[in-house]
């Protein structure tokens, strides 16, 4: 399944058509995973609070089989914050920018940290929120959430609830996408 829309930044000025896919793709994210093992990441990222901690085991297996996947270091980097193993979390990061650096995941990651810290100087550096859409035309849905969370996660730091609505939308419109490909 696939998502096409138009999309406008600063003020409407500049725009592009874009792709949202849930199947999984761009290759570059996944990078020759097994779809099995797609499958897998997919559920334990989800449900890693309720598999336990030996789900990390598994992570880490991911992580060495797929070293060229951004998309194994994601999800295993997902699962270290729910567990709120913060210094591992960073460790791992670390790693994602050094072997992705421009890759969206990477640099959405970045963004939130810098919310995180109040930092909106460091939040503004952050290339993919220069506009990556000139340059990519396809996007995974989980860059997608994540792009648009960063977004979210701004506008209501800044008080500015009007400016993430659109953010809002576009989140609930791919939520409900991903419950009735589910179903």
């Amino acid at each position: 399944m696939r998502l096409s829309v138009d999309c406008t930044w600063n003020d409407k000025k500049e725009r592009a058509k874009v792709v949202i896919t849930f199947q999984n793709a761009p290759k570059t994210l996944f990078h020759h995973m097994k779809v099995a093992d797609i499958a897998r990441l997919k559920f334990l990222q989800s449900n890693c609070l309720l598999e336990g901690p030996q789900v990390l085991q598994e992570f880490e297996r991911y992580t060495e089989k797929y070293p060229k996947s951004i998309y194994a270091l994601y999800a295993h980097y997902q699962c270290l914050r729910s567990f709120e193993l913060f210094e591992d979390a960073h460790d791992l990061f670390l790693q994602m920018k050094e072997k992705f650096p421009d890759q969206v995941f990477t640099q959405c990651i970045e963004a939130h940290r810098s919310l995180e810290k109040k930092s909106f100087d460091d939040f503004f550096e952050c290339e993919v929120l220069k506009g990556v859409f000139p340059r990519r035309k396809v996007f995974y849905y989980q860059e997608a959430l994540l792009f648009h969370h960063v977004w979210r996660m701004y506008y209501q730091m800044k008080k500015k609830p009007s400016k993430s609505t659109s953010h809002d939308k576009f989140f609930a419109l791919i939520e409900g996408m991903l419950f009735q490909f589910s179903n």
